[in-house]
């Protein structure tokens, strides 16, 4: 059984997640924030993560940094963001390592497929992969 780590603030989204994905046979670890998520991942193997785009310190601005603690702690486990349509326009599956995206609200197919497909797949989509800015070589 393939066990997926749900971080999600929302307590109705993280709970309509665990229903639906536990629905289709899926073990599912739920978190309702990012410290949590990093405490269980520093302890427990996932499959997959879907997660939020944790809105840092309510600025209401994309930053990945907590992107890379999870990829860190994660390992080869496939990452989802979900985000409000519209947030961040631009991002696509492979930037920031990212297996792939879903945009919010979702349809609840979507996100079986999305999640059926990393899982299969068992790698990030073709991208930019998880470089830092700090530490990219890529010129500016």
């Amino acid at each position: 059984m393939k066990t997926i780590l749900a971080a999600d603030s929302c307590q109705e989204v993280g709970v309509l997640l665990q229903s639906v994905l536990e629905d289709k046979g899926y073990q599912v670890i739920l978190t309702h924030s990012l410290t949590e998520a990093t405490r269980l991942l520093s302890t427990r193997h996932v499959d997959a993560i879907i997660t939020e785009a944790f809105d840092q310190d309510n600025l209401f601005d994309f930053d990945p940094t907590f992107l890379y603690k999870l990829k860190a702690l994660a390992g080869d486990a496939p990452i989802i963001v979900m985000f409000i349509r519209g947030a961040f326009e631009g991002m696509c599956a492979g930037d920031f390592g990212l297996a792939d995206i879903l945009p919010m609200p979702f349809d609840l197919e979507e996100l079986l497929q999305k999640v059926s497909r990393v899982l299969d797949r068992g790698e990030p989509a073709e991208g930019r992969g998880l470089e830092h800015p700090a530490t990219s070589s890529m010129a500016a």
